[in-house]
């Protein structure tokens, strides 16, 4: 297929842009679209994006939504501090996550509703792996119950085991 834009070269790269609710797709080849991506800066997007999500908080992108890095701090390995990661709207390594923790934590479960990325089923085997995370969400709730000395809690979640396990034996 050759690109929409040049009509020469072949086409590697699906584009599809959101504007105003309105979609449009575009299929172009390299060179199109490193054009398009130089008009379109995925940095001042996402920047903006989080700008946005912050100042309709009250906020503003970094504010103490979490605990704060200490003033200054750095990144051991790329040397970012909290205050390029603000200007910038990404990390500069993995160790990132590790220094900067406990705000990206609240960052990510204030723009995503949590801090963890549980992914996609596949149609075929989706009701298992779904039965399979709420086996272990359940056995992870029933340790925390017996740890913080929850007996009736435990039992209940021990119950709902139970009958998870015998609903997954019957398939």
């Amino acid at each position: 297929m050759l690109c929409e834009n040049c009509q020469k070269n072949q086409a590697v790269i699906h584009l599809q842009t959101v504007i105003n609710g309105e979609k449009k797709n575009f299929i172009l080849c390299e060179e199109c679209a490193a054009k398009t991506e130089s008009q379109i800066s995925f940095d001042k997007l996402f920047h903006g994006f989080l700008d946005s999500f912050f100042n309709v908080q009250g906020l503003s992108f970094g504010d103490n939504v979490g605990a704060s890095p200490a003033k200054g701090e750095r990144c051991a390995c790329c040397g970012m501090t909290f205050e390029d990661f603000r200007q910038v709207g990404r990390l500069g390594c993995s160790t990132c996550y590790t220094t900067f923790g406990k705000p990206m934590e609240s960052i990510l479960k204030n723009i995503q509703g949590s801090s963890v990325h549980l992914g996609k089923f596949p149609k075929k085997y989706g009701a298992e792996l779904q039965s399979k995370r709420e086996l272990e969400n359940l056995q992870a709730s029933l340790r925390k119950a017996i740890e913080t000395e929850a007996y009736e809690d435990s039992a209940k979640i021990r119950d709902a085991i139970k009958a998870l396990s015998k609903a997954g034996d019957e398939h």
